[in-house]
C-alpha cells in the first residue's frame, strides 16, 4: 500500500496554522484527493470520557483501545517515540497528510508560516523546508508566497509531490531507522531484484512492504 505525501505546516503560536490548513483542504478535496490531518496538541487533549467503557478499559491497564462505529473509528493509545511511523502507517493509502506543528519532526517537507508581528524567524532546517508563507515581502533564496496565494501554494505542493520519489523506509520495533544513501540503494536493489524474480503480474509496482517477525514464546 502506498505511503502518503506528508507535509508539515509549522510556525510560532498565532501565525494561523489551523486557518492555513483549512484554506488548503478544499483544494485537495475538489481535485479528488484523499487527505488526512494531524494536529500536535501541545497542551494535551482528552478524547476519552470518565465512566465510559473505553475509559474503564484503560483504567484496567489497556494501553490501546479501538473505538468503531458505522461512520468512524478512533484509536486511543499510549504515545510512541516515532510519530512519523504512526502517520505513515495509519494513513497508508491516503494521498496527502497535512501535519500541523511538529517543526522538529524529521523526514517530511515543511511549510514555514511567518508573520511580521509574530515571528520572522525560519524555524525549519533548510533541507526540509518546502517553502515560506508570509504576510510581508522577504529577501530570501527560498521559495515563498503570501498567505493569499493559496492556489499557487496548493499547486506548488502538488508539483513537489508529483516528482519522482524513491525512498526506502526501514522500521524496527515500530520506529523508523534513518539510512544513508548507500544502504538505501543496496536495500532497494536487493528487494526489487527479489520481487522481479517472482514474475508477478503487476506491471507497475509503486511500493513494496516487507515485514519480518521474530517471536520468542519461551
Amino acid at each position: 500500500m502506498k505511503l502518503p505525501y506528508v507535509v508539515g505546516v509549522v510556525g510560532e503560536s498565532g501565525v494561523g496554522k489551523t486557518t492555513f490548513i483549512l484554506n488548503l483542504l478544499p483544494k485537495f478535496i475538489d481535485d479528488g484527493f484523499n487527505v488526512g490531518v494531524v494536529k500536535h496538541c501541545m497542551h494535551g487533549f482528552d478524547l476519552d470520557v470518565e465512566g465510559k467503557d473505553s475509559w474503564r478499559f484503560v483504567q484496567k491497564g489497556a494501553t490501546g483501545v479501538l473505538l468503531t462505529a458505522d461512520d468512524k473509528i478512533a484509536i486511543i493509545r499510549k504515545p510512541v517515540d516515532d510519530i512519523l511511523y504512526v502517520i505513515q502507517n495509519w494513513f497508508a493509502g491516503y494521498d496527502f497528510v497535512l501535519v500541523e506543528g511538529y517543526h522538529k519532526l524529521h523526514g517530511i517537507k515543511k511549510i514555514n508560516l511567518l508573520r511580521k508581528d509574530i515571528s520572522r524567524n525560519i524555524i525549519v532546517e533548510e533541507d526540509e523546508l518546502l517553502c515560506l508563507v508570509t504576510d510581508f515581502n522577504i529577501n530570501t533564496a527560498h521559495v515563498w508566497f503570501k498567505f493569499e496565494d493559496i492556489d499557487r501554494i496548493y499547486q506548488f505542493i502538488i508539483d513537489d509531490a508529483a516528482k519522482e520519489r524513491k525512498d526506502v523506509i526501514l522500521s524496527v520495533n515500530n520506529r523508523n531507522v534513518k539510512l544513508n544513501p548507500f544502504v538505501k540503494t543496496l536495500v532497494r536493489n536487493l528487494i526489487k531484484g527479489i520481487v522481479k524474480s517472482l514474475k508477478l503480474p503487476d506491471e507497475n509496482i509503486t511500493s513494496i512492504n516487507v515485514s519480518l517477525y521474530e517471536v520468542d514464546n519461551k
